[in-house]
């Protein structure tokens, strides 16, 4: 007779109904406790066959999103370089340099005059730019 179908402590004299019950659940929780760890020996002696094939499917499934999540964020960077040399490329295509020629000389500017707008319509006053300035400044 197995512990789970039968109370052992029922009929007992010394034993109020509640403490038989009781204990009948004690002795059942017992008894599958003893068959867990059976059952965990055997395991461990043992392998499981089916266990460790699902568990090698598991590790090359896991092993392929680990691959899968690496492309990814090695193509999120690699959008993100490719996306911030454009912006660089176009700033610096729509922006014209501006740079200083040290090796500019006041011959350079020999014939250049001034337009000054008036505010009269279309008179313009044309100032020559005299090279004697330079010797002042």
């Amino acid at each position: 007779m197995s512990i789970n179908s039968v109370n052992p402590y029922a009929n007992n004299g010394q034993l109020s109904q509640l403490e038989q019950e009781l204990l009948w659940e004690f002795a059942k929780l017992s008894d599958k406790v003893k068959r867990a760890a059976n059952l965990a020996k055997l395991t461990a002696e043992s392998p499981n066959e089916s266990l460790l094939a699902e568990l090698r499917t598991l590790e090359k499934r896991m092993g392929l999103v680990l691959t899968l999540v690496k492309a990814s964020v090695w193509a999120v960077i690699v959008d993100s370089q490719a996306a911030e040399e454009a912006r660089q490329q176009q700033s610096a295509e729509s922006a014209p340099e501006i740079s200083y020629n040290e090796t500019r000389s006041w011959e350079d500017i020999k014939g250049v005059s001034l337009q000054i707008p008036s505010r009269t319509p279309g008179v313009h006053l044309s100032l020559p730019v005299n090279r004697d300035l330079r010797d002042r400044a």
